[in-house]
């Protein structure tokens, strides 16, 4: 994993152990929301629950601690989280502390990057190429139904968003399944595809996942809350996850 830690299997699987999920549903989204995978879960082929369950990641900061061991991690490390405050939700102030805590626990040491959306979608930050600062990225995900609008901009190994290039950084398979399933003609294949995907991705713990939150606009007589409800404008990216990047 040198120099990137994440690059060990062992570190970004501890990484997704130590999210407490169900306190941050409970406690910042109001109860609502649930384990995500890469994009939303209205994408067509959106795995099943069942398949889902066998690739979650459960709360568990002790094997998450282990694996941070038989990595070679076991004093932890130091890493930057870059985030936005004027983008992603309302409860972003509160949602990015609870993650760095719990990544704490296990000795992954978050070092607070807040940065405005102008910012960290220009040269400084999530498109500056070699330049970029190393780190962890905080992404969201769009409301589209074809799982392309995910995979190009901000998951694949050369979206704009990862540019994970490179040997070793990204099973070059999954790429590949997202390039077959492109002009695969039979539609229920096509989703099994898509579904292998998402799964696989979620196995190799590409991104540390955090959760799906709702996005609804309830309009009753005088009562108009905005999207999300009470929990604040959520901008219409529903998957919460942290993306890390190469280092160089």
């Amino acid at each position: 994993g040198s120099p990137n830690p994440f690059l060990d299997v062992r570190v970004r699987r501890a990484a997704n152990h130590a999210i407490n999920r169900q306190a941050i549903i409970d406690n910042l989204l109001l109860g609502q929301g649930h384990y995500p995978l890469f994009t939303f879960s209205g994408v067509l082929g959106y795995p099943t629950p069942e398949q889902r369950a066998e690739v979650e990641y459960n709360y568990d900061p002790e094997l998450g601690r282990q694996l941070m061991a038989e990595a070679g991690y076991a004093d932890g490390f130091d890493v930057p989280l870059y985030w936005t405050t004027d983008f992603g939700g309302a409860f972003m102030p509160d949602i990015v502390p609870a993650v760095a805590q719990d990544l704490a626990a296990i000795g992954i040491r978050t070092h607070d990057e807040a940065a405005l959306v102008g910012d960290y979608f220009s040269d400084a930050y999530v498109i500056g190429g070699p330049n970029r600062p190393v780190g962890l990225y905080w992404m969201w995900a769009n409301i589209v139904r074809d799982i392309g609008s995910m995979w190009d901009c901000c998951v694949g190994p050369e979206s704009f968003f990862t540019k994970l290039g490179g040997d070793g950084v990204m099973d070059p398979a999954l790429h590949e399944l997202y390039i077959a399933q492109r002009t695969e003609l039979d539609p229920e294949r096509r989703n099994e595809m898509i579904a292998e995907l998402m799964l696989e991705h979620a196995r190799q713990a590409w991104l540390v996942f955090i959760a799906e939150a709702p996005s609804t606009v309830l309009t009753q007589a005088d009562v108009n809350w905005p999207k999300g409800g009470r929990t604040g404008f959520m901008w219409g990216g529903t998957a919460f996850a942290i993306q890390r990047r190469k280092a160089t």
